[in-house]
């Protein structure tokens, strides 16, 4: 990165003022800009240094400090943009770097999308379940692949109606979502926008005006009827039989597999389990057990180890 002033002397006005000129070279890329509002005799620039000298006793006030200071403001943020962006590994665009030097306002480092969501997904460790961290993982990598894929790059600031309809034509176009997949990335994405906001990492909130509502699936379940069917079936393969009471044990106390899999001795209780749900980090949920769910505990040749071994043993085959 090479930054450089230098008078504009192809543009001097009637009283030999010269405006200075920024160039900022990197990459192989150039961004030319003239300062704003400075002006410059040629005899009160100093070349060597880029900076207005002082103006004599008897000669009229240059205002030398005021765009030496500015001239020095800029340099500096110039350098702190460059900085962040090697420290950040970002290879920056000439847009990219025009926008955020945006000369009119203050330079805003602090968060970058993709950093930010990787916070995200990192403060979320402990108050989120291992498949929803998963689930997370999984739409960063398809934003990031829409971004390369598209060149659109993604900011907080970019984060608008014209991103959904990108993003919506390159996730149904090129990569063949079903709606209720791109639902989810839109519902992942506003979930993220909304917790980087209360953080005050930006002031954009387009993201609530994204639309992508989920369609009805049927839901396949069993009749009270056939759960009981199902429950006084008689198999005559043991590893049918715990699979089913395995079925059966979830549907009596409404766990979900993933806290079924984990139950252990010391869950067990004479009339209920008492344990950590996994999906909702719930400490010591009390779940009753009902006569069916009883029986099934107390059916099996060792009872305490009955549940932990029967789930085990059911393991490769339960759905």
């Amino acid at each position: 990165m090479q930054l450089t002033f230098h008078l504009r002397k192809d543009k001097a006005n009637k009283a030999g003022q010269m405006p200075v000129r920024m160039v900022l070279t990197f990459n192989g890329e150039r961004i030319r800009v003239n300062m704003k509002g400075i002006r410059v005799l040629q005899k009160d620039w100093k070349e060597r240094e880029q900076r207005v000298k002082a103006n004599g006793k008897r000669e009229p006030y240059n205002y030398h400090i005021e765009y030496n200071m500015q001239l020095d403001e800029l340099d500096t943020k110039v350098k702190k943009l460059f900085r962040y962006m090697m420290l950040n590994a970002i290879h920056p665009s000439k847009d990219y770097v025009t926008n955020k030097l945006s000369f009119d306002s203050e330079i805003n480092l602090s968060h970058e999308f993709f950093p930010s969501f990787h916070e995200f997904i990192q403060k979320g460790k402990n108050v989120k379940t291992d498949g929803t961290l998963r689930r997370y993982g999984t739409a960063l990598n398809f934003y990031k692949d829409f971004s390369e894929f598209t060149g659109y790059e993604l900011t907080f600031d970019e984060i608008n109606l014209d991103f959904f309809e990108k993003f919506r034509d390159y996730a149904f176009e090129e990569k063949q979502t079903l709606n209720n997949y791109f639902s989810k990335l839109i519902s992942v994405l506003k979930t993220f926008m909304s917790w980087s906001h209360e953080r005050g990492y930006h002031d954009n909130l387009l993201y609530k005006k994204f639309k992508a509502p989920e369609q009805e699936i049927e839901v396949v379940y069993l009749t009270m009827d056939e759960l009981m069917r199902l429950y006084q079936h008689e198999f005559h393969n043991r590893r049918l039989e715990h699979t089913r009471d395995t079925y059966c044990f979830g549907c009596f106390t409404g766990l979900r597999y993933s806290d079924l899999s984990q139950l252990r001795v010391s869950h067990i209780h004479e009339d209920y389990l008492l344990m950590n749900i996994k999906k909702t980090k719930t400490i010591a949920h009390k779940i009753p057990l009902n006569r069916f769910a009883k029986e099934i505990r107390i059916n099996t040749k060792t009872p305490f180890m009955s549940l932990y071994l029967l789930f085990r043993m059911s393991d490769s085959i339960y759905i």
